[in-house]
C-alpha cells in the first residue's frame, strides 16, 4: 500500500494506517534482531513474542 493510497481525509486514520504499514514493512527486521538477541539470553527468563511485542512499541 503506497502512502497516496493511505491518504483518505481522516488524519486519525491516515496515521492509524500509516503506522501499521510501517509496522508490517519493519517486522522481519524486529524478528531477525529478537532472533539473534535471544541466542545470547537464557530460554527460560525472555519470552521472544515478548521481545518482538517490545520491539513493534
Amino acid at each position: 500500500m503506497e502512502l497516496a493510497e493511505i491518504q483518505t481525509g481522516n488524519p486519525y486514520r491516515d496515521v492509524s494506517l500509516l503506522r501499521d504499514q510501517l509496522i508490517t514493512e519493519h517486522l522481519p527486521y524486529v524478528k531477525r534482531i529478537v532472533n539473534r538477541i535471544a541466542v545470547h539470553l537464557p530460554a527460560n527468563v525472555v519470552d521472544t513474542d515478548d521481545l518482538v511485542n517490545a520491539g513493534i512499541i
